[in-house]
């Protein structure tokens, strides 16, 4: 994910919603320019419409955005929580790790057929992880090319189950067809938002 649409979802996260226009003029960008961008955000299901109004006596009413969230009233968070400590109390600790892996195996819903050119599979993988709201992107790198995670959608239960990190790097693994490794884990972005970074191992 651009940096572009990075500052996008920054300032969402500073105001629950935002115009085209209102966000063009926050970001000292075009109106048509915040509308690509959010176009995209919208596609990935990163971000919603939630409506509109109508801005002066003509004209289509302007959409409003904001970022995408599951209803709030719902016990999720407890429900993996419990589910987690039940798979922890029932399968031994040697087998845990394949059990992990076989959860990112169904939570990634790989493509059955890798393609062999490493940029699109790695784009492939982005375009995967922003419909699971990883809100991801990737950079190259003097190594390897790195994957970074702007948000994590287990954050609620993270603390109780750090392993999901590693479920995380199960996910990626599968969804690259190539081992990966943790570099960094919720550091400081440029924005200030945490963030992962995986590096892609060759």
């Amino acid at each position: 994910m651009e940096n572009t649409r990075l500052r996008i979802l920054a300032y969402f996260q500073s105001r629950e919603a935002a115009s085209a226009l209102e966000i063009s003029r926050a970001l000292h960008m075009t109106a048509a320019n915040a509308r690509h961008h959010l176009a995209i955000l919208l596609a990935e299901g990163v971000i919603q419409a939630i409506g509109a109004r109508k801005d002066g006596r003509s004209g289509r009413p302007t959409n409003i955005y904001a970022l995408s969230k599951p209803l709030s009233r719902h016990n999720l968070a407890d429900l993996a929580h419990a589910l987690m400590v039940t798979l922890e109390e029932n399968i031994p600790a040697e087998q845990t790790p394949q059990a992990l892996k076989e959860l990112a195996v169904k939570l990634a819903a790989a493509p059955p057929q890798l393609s062999r050119n490493p940029t699109q599979r790695i784009s492939a993988a982005v375009k995967r992880l922003n419909e699971m709201h990883y809100q991801a992107r990737w950079e190259a790198h003097a190594q390897a090319p790195r994957l970074i995670f702007q948000h994590c959608p287990y954050a609620a239960i993270l603390p109780r189950h750090p392993e999901l990190c590693q479920v995380d790097a199960f996910i990626l693994e599968n969804l690259l067809g190539a081992p990966v490794s943790l570099v960094d884990r919720l550091v400081p972005s440029e924005l200030g938002l945490p963030q992962c970074i995986f590096r892609m191992n060759r």
